[in-house]
């Protein structure tokens, strides 16, 4: 299939083109539910009978107490389309089956049952080495807000209704943390879930809870081992450490704690930590859920490869020199004699008494030296991330501006548009090969 190219067409269309094992990598943020209408097509949903249906005759909508005549916008949020009845699709009076877009179903369940179907062939079409990274939002439940009742029309005597939402209006539903064990019950594997903290979040008019300013970012892989390029983090990154104080070589007293004392410019620093403080990004087009590019870019550096041989299929990976021995801040000691090692464990009682009696430690003070080499001289080429919601086409942009290859899938016509616009310029560079020559590699 081509490569570097956004298909105007469902995810599961995309992906049924794709051989096995056949992306490196993939990054999304689907639709979060029951807070925007796409004004897509309807999508028909668990296909039981193969196209022979018999659609109820009302569309589940739901209608806001407050009317005041607004018109409906692309990707407006629910909460600003007071009392326009938004279309949540319809059952087959025959075999239950859905249409309508995905987000918009009228029950939590179904939603995480959708999404796992589109996750299950991500798995296929995913290499066995790769990793896979989401990033999806919650939803509050209320009355005639998400969650809130659906009118249920059309259906006949007997027909079975599909069961609604239990959840307590006011309630946050866990639409990241339900998704994710379902993930998991499908045998995905959880790495990290990592902390989107938004600085500039959007103000909440709720006066009785606080403001939400977070999403989180989950990372699953297939299997215990995969590819995955380390991503540290230095003082600079850290942000408690003054400008000043990093020019002339002094350090605060504080910093010694956390293991900055020696993250200097030879040095990589300490591993990244999973709390990203990131400002979300405006785009000046029509477009209103884009996730910023700085979210992408240690995923796309970590979970996907830049040099993959061309006859062996093996990636190109860093070489690092020195000792770490920040496992669990534990001793230099310890990690020099050999009695402790990195590994997922939990630590012992007595290295965590160590870290809290403020041991000194240094930093990870690893140094990059080179890259693995298979030895087949047969040339390399970029890895591919795959995105089955491009939207305005983030992390294909990003994608190529780090040396890597993506395919996107997009079902609105409106954004494949901007998302070829806003990567024109990339593709047209040849900025998935950079300055590197891909023959070769890096040495």
């Amino acid at each position: 299939m081509e490569i570097n190219k956004i298909y105007n067409e469902c995810c599961l269309e995309t992906m049924a083109k794709m051989p096995d094992g056949f992306v490196d990598m993939v990054i999304c943020s689907p639709p979060y539910w029951a807070l925007r209408d796409y004004d897509l097509d309807p999508q028909i949903w668990d296909n039981h009978n193969g196209g022979d249906h018999e659609w109820s005759g009302k569309l589940f909508e739901r209608k806001r107490r407050n009317v005041n005549g607004a018109v409906a916008q692309v990707g407006n949020t629910k909460k600003g389309i007071s009392g326009i009845g938004i279309q949540h699709g319809c059952f087959c009076l025959k075999c239950n089956a859905w249409s309508g877009s995905l987000g918009l179903e009228p029950d939590y369940n179904l939603y995480i049952k959708h999404l796992i179907l589109i996750f299950d062939e991500v798995w296929r079409a995913l290499k066995d080495m790769g990793s896979c990274w989401v990033n999806i939002g919650d939803t509050y439940g209320g009355s005639g807000g998400a969650g809130g009742d659906y009118n249920e029309g059309g259906l006949k005597e007997g027909q079975p209704r599909y069961k609604g939402n239990n959840v307590m209006p006011k309630s946050v539903i866990g639409i990241p943390e339900r998704f994710a064990l379902a993930m998991q019950d499908r045998g995905w594997l959880r790495r990290n879930t990592i902390i989107w903290h938004k600085k500039n979040c959007m103000p909440s008019s709720a006066t009785d809870r606080f403001t939400v300013d977070f999403e989180p970012v989950y990372f699953f892989t297939k299997q215990g081992k995969y590819y995955f390029e380390q991503q540290f983090e230095s003082a600079q990154d850290w942000g408690t450490r003054d400008r000043t104080n990093l020019r002339n070589g002094t350090m605060d007293p504080k910093l010694k704690h956390h293991g900055l004392e020696n993250c200097n410019s030879q040095e990589q620093g300490r591993n990244k930590r999973c709390v990203w403080t990131i400002p979300t990004q405006s785009f000046p087009e029509a477009h209103f859920a884009v996730y910023p590019e700085a979210l992408i870019e240690p995923p796309i550096k970590a979970g996907c490869p830049q040099f993959i041989c061309k006859r062996c299929g093996k990636a190109k990976e860093k070489i690092y020199e020195g000792t770490s021995n920040q496992a669990f801040n534990i001793r230099v000691r310890d990690v020099k004699e050999n009695r402790i090692k990195h590994s997922d464990r939990v630590a012992s009682l007595r290295e965590v008494e160590n870290y809290q009696e403020g041991v000194t430690h240094t930093g990870d003070g690893k140094k990059f030296k080179g890259y693995t080499d298979c030895g087949c001289n047969a040339g390399f080429e970029p890895g591919i991330v795959y995105d089955p919601f491009m939207g305005t086409a983030t992390t294909a942009k990003v994608a190529l501006e780090l040396g890597r290859r993506f395919i996107g899938s997009e079902l609105s016509s409106k954004y494949c548009g901007m998302g070829n616009r806003r990567i024109k310029q990339e593709l047209a560079q040849g900025r998935f090969s950079l300055a590197i020559n891909m023959e070769t590699g890096p040495h």
